[in-house]
């Protein structure tokens, strides 16, 4: 025979090792995989570091807002500071509440000394806040205690609920003229309670 047995033997060992390296090498890609994925993961948008712009009212961590869904949210602001309530619009849109509850990250996020100190001082009445949770695409209006007058809870969920086919799309279009419609509600309800049309 040409090999011979000793000639056989290397082959097997060769054939062995390639087994062991690709085995080996496969491993290190799924590891590498895995990390690549882990590091890619979309993480809760820290309620202290959100911020908002007065001049626009309008935050926008996201990063999915179209300019006319700003000036909308700025429309309506500017009208409802005219209002007798002078309140305020502000939209806030993130990526990810990390598996907490959209009521509960509003409230977290309301809670913190900016926003306190923005609604004492400027009277902040509504705060649209948009979540995407992996598309799952949460939205809560958190209301404050002046804007109750002229958007109750009840009224809130109203609006959601008539804009829910808009805002759970993956069509971003959609999804902000749902925001906007309900920005323009907002501003509706308060101008209906100045008596304007």
């Amino acid at each position: 025979d040409v090999l011979g047995s000793r000639g056989l033997g290397d082959v097997y060992k060769r054939q062995n090792i390639m087994k062991l390296l690709t085995s080996v090498m496969l491993g290190v890609v799924s590891i590498a995989g895995a990390s690549l994925m882990a590091t890619t993961s979309v993480h809760a948008d820290n309620v202290a570091d959100i911020k908002l712009d007065t001049s626009t009212m309008v935050t926008d961590h996201a990063n999915m807002l179209t300019q006319k869904t700003k000036d909308v949210v700025l429309q309506a602001d500017n009208a409802a500071k005219q209002a007798p309530l002078k309140g305020r619009i502000a939209m806030v849109t993130v990526n990810s509440t990390d598996g907490e509850s959209i009521d509960d990250y509003s409230r977290s996020l309301l809670s913190q000394p900016d926003w306190k100190n923005m609604s004492g001082k400027y009277g902040v009445s509504a705060v649209i806040i948009f979540a995407k949770n992996n598309g799952q695409n949460n939205v809560r209006i958190s209301t404050t205690n002046n804007a109750e007058t002229f958007v109750d809870n009840q009224t809130a969920m109203n609006y959601l609920k008539s804009n829910t086919s808009a805002l759970k799309s993956t069509d971003a279009t959609k999804i902000n003229d749902g925001l906007q419609n309900i920005t323009c509600l907002l501003y509706t309800s308060d101008a209906a309670d100045d008596g304007e049309s």
